[in-house]
């Protein structure tokens, strides 16, 4: 027994110190480490700033001898593995390659002399030898220290038990031996009694205690059934005032219970319906609520034949006077146990949100599948448009303008223009297409189209705008096309005329605010008109493609709307109400930067178009329309230009490592963006700067809303240049391009 206890206690206090000194050496480990870890940091901060402050310096005195003598002085330190240093055209002026094996921290920084001008970058690669034999030197110490702190710990352990424990036991057990004889005598028992009698006293308190426990016992089962009846009464309340229906049915499908839900969904008074059987319920009261009666009682009554769980399905009550439209799910199942077992709860929740927000993503699939069908008829349409309106523009330099058939020329350049704006529209759908972004006064977007939109009608503008507005990021052709939209539709409204009021200020939205747009800053804008307003029935629809209630409207309009202020980040909604005309509000992001120089107004008039002198110079044009080829063949040719041409991006990329392999080299390309089936100007530019990185490349693209468009100069591109064009903008590109 002796050795038993011992051997057990000594073992389990064994395990506890492992345990202890473990965790402590692994503490000290680990703390060893993040302070070496910290130091090694340290070192490398100071070491970087030191180095980054001299090296900068010295590129700045452009002393590069002592430069490169500091960099091998400082690449041979123990503690750095590698060294690059670069100007700042990013031409090397010293390195040393690390070894992949050595390498614990890379350091990349950028060298800014008094921290604004930059005159160079740095690439340090710190060695991690010595601080690998470190971390080796603390994991042998911590093991250490919890070998020698178990192996001391056991061995006074064994001496305490020993003699505080195995040998008391070992006196006890002879004394309850003797004990156990009854040779009270023999006994060498000192105090030993005193220790029995206080086993029993302890026994009979114990005894004492349990008899009061279960008293208490008996007492706190009163009190629990007390607090049971008011959880009950508690639950039942909770029950009652719960937004979900809820039916509870006996066996015999009798309603036994109803909560407040089921009186208002259903428009009945539950003193007059408990008792009553459910099933006739339904027949006379309750199935004439839904869209679809025959279907709800199907549903229902299949439930009730076979007594199982039920699927869940939904149901659209219609209102009427005394009740709401709202849908409603429907879910049935036994109840196992209880007074009520073998009868049946039902519950109906209200899924009206739900429903609403499925519509909302239905809407936005509608709104997806018009832009693939957009996209794909806008690109194809850009491409005849663009023959037709580079060949107008030809054929109006080879006509007198004092000719008859000059000035029909030239109102067919304007309708050819007036199309391209068309596809723009078209192309807003585009799936996967950006607006053309940049920062605009958002006031003088909203001056210049309402005064375009309603030159001439008998409606006006009243302006109201905030004092100090805050720029916005758009594509001011896009926001120009929204405004357009409404604009528009707010004076078809006002047959006899009336005023349209635009406001604009500054607001800052928070998170708590109820529309979907993010908290920040934007700028917020309000149309509203006089007209004769939306019907309640139509406000959900009014941004669905195809929507219109005009005769001869297309339905576009605020569909197009809604996608450009999304692709805006931004937020609309409309309110209104019949013979109280009807307000827009759209949020628009605002920007920080400074508006940036207007552009030409699109629907200006098309420019005379005078030919430059004769040009000198090789250009290619690559795009798969023929007509286009042609076209550009013609303008550029006629200038002096010598033009080759290619199909696809595969043939461009030929063509020119050809002319760079002869001597004649091609001096401007012309890439169409998009090749079905061939390789576009995205790729083909690429392969072009392999042959030539200084090659010059022009991308062409109908899809001006393209992220290769919108920033044309990070895929490779010198500019870009959207279909259709006239002649006279594809000739001033082709001039400034040649001219860098």
């Amino acid at each position: 027994m002796q050795k038993s206890i011992r051997k057990d206690l000594s073992t389990r206090i064994g395990l506890v110190i492992l345990v202890i000194s473990t965790i402590i050496g692994a503490g000290y480990y680990v703390y060893s480490i993040h302070y070496q870890e910290k130091a090694f940091k340290d070192f490398v901060a100071h070491q970087t700033n030191q180095l980054s402050n001299t090296f900068t310096l010295q590129l700045w005195l452009f002393d590069l001898n002592t430069t490169r003598e500091l960099c091998k002085l400082f690449s041979d330190s123990p503690s750095v593995s590698g060294l690059r240093l670069l100007d700042h055209n990013r031409k090397v002026v010293f390195e040393k390659k690390p070894s992949p094996k050595e390498v614990a921290v890379h350091i990349n920084k950028k060298l800014l002399h008094e921290g604004k001008k930059l005159v160079g970058y740095v690439d340090i690669y710190f060695s991690n030898t010595a601080w690998e034999r470190h971390r080796t030197n603390i994991l042998i110490v911590g093991i250490l220290m919890v070998f020698g702190t178990m192996t001391g710990a056991l061995f006074f352990i064994n001496i305490l038990l020993k003699r505080y424990l195995s040998r008391p036991l070992e006196d006890l057990q002879t004394d309850m031996a003797t004990l156990s004889r009854g040779d009270f005598q023999e006994s060498n028992i000192v105090g030993q009694k005193t220790e029995i009698q206080n086993i029993i006293d302890s026994f009979n308190e114990m005894t004492t205690k349990l008899q009061e426990r279960d008293e208490e016992l008996k007492n706190a089962d009163k009190k629990l059934r007390l607090s049971e009846e008011r959880y009950r009464s508690l639950t039942d309340d909770a029950l009652d005032t719960s937004t979900v229906g809820i039916f509870i049915l006996d066996n015999d499908f009798n309603i036994v219970w109803v909560n407040q839900a089921i009186e208002d969904y259903f428009c009945l008074k539950r003193n007059d319906i408990i008792g009553k059987d459910k099933r006739q319920l339904i027949r006379e009261r309750v199935v004439d609520i839904f869209e679809n009666p025959d279907r709800f009682v199907n549903k229902v009554f299949a439930t009730y034949d076979d007594n199982t769980y039920a699927e869940r399905f939904e149901c659209h009550v219609l209102p009427d006077d005394a009740r709401e439209e709202r849908w409603l799910e429907h879910r049935s199942q036994p109840i196992q146990s209880g007074i009520y077992a073998g009868g049946r709860i039902e519950h109906y929740y209200d899924i009206s949100e739900r429903k609403q927000t499925e519509e909302e993503l239905l809407k936005g699939r509608k709104l997806e599948s018009v832009g693939v069908l957009a996209g794909g008829i806008a690109h194809d349409f850009n491409n005849i448009l663009a023959a037709i309106l580079g060949n107008i523009s030809l054929a109006l330099t080879t006509v007198d303008q004092k000719d008859d058939i000059y000035e029909l020329l030239l109102e067919t350049e304007k309708a050819s223009l007036r199309a391209k704006s068309l596809t723009q529209q078209l192309l807003t759908f585009a799936k996967g297409g950006e607006p053309v972004k940049k920062i605009a006064s958002i006031d003088r977007v909203i001056r210049d189209t309402a005064s375009f939109v309603l030159r001439g009608s008998n409606v006006r503008c009243d302006f109201n705008f905030a004092q100090e507005l805050w720029p916005v990021t758009i594509d001011a052709g896009q926001i120009s096309q929204v405004l357009q939209n409404m604009i528009v539709n707010a004076s078809q409204a006002m047959a006899t005329g009336g005023v349209i009021a635009i406001e604009c200020s500054n607001c800052c939205l928070e998170s708590n605010d109820k529309i979907t747009a993010s908290p920040g800053n934007y700028i917020k804008i309000l149309v509203k008109d006089q007209g004769v307003g939306i019907p309640a029935d139509m406000l959900d629809k009014i941004f669905d493609p195809y929507f219109t209630t005009k005769k001869e409207g297309s339905g576009l309009g605020l569909a197009i709307t809604h996608s450009i202020i999304n692709k805006h980040h931004g937020y609309i909604s409309v309110d209104s109400e019949p013979d109280q005309g009807t307000t827009f509000t759209i949020y628009l992001p605002a920007s920080q930067g400074k508006p940036e120089l207007e552009q030409r107004d699109i629907m200006a008039s098309p420019e005379i178009m005078i030919l430059p002198e004769i040009m000198l110079g090789k250009i290619m044009i690559m795009d798969d329309e023929r007509m286009i080829r042609s076209l550009v063949e013609t303008a550029l040719s006629r200038i002096g230009y010598k033009v080759v041409s290619a199909e696809d991006g595969a043939e461009a990329v030929d063509l020119y490592k050809k002319a760079e392999e002869a001597g004649t080299p091609i001096d401007l390309i012309i890439m169409d963006l998009t090749i079905p089936g061939g390789v576009g100007g995205k790729d083909a530019v690429k392969k072009i700067h392999k042959i030539n990185p200084a090659a010059r490349v022009l991308v062409s693209s109908g899809y001006s809303n393209d992220p290769v468009m919108a920033d044309f100069s990070k895929y490779g591109f010198c500019g870009a240049i959207v279909k259709p064009f006239p002649i006279t903008e594809l000739i001033e590109i082709v001039g400034k391009t040649m001219s860098i």
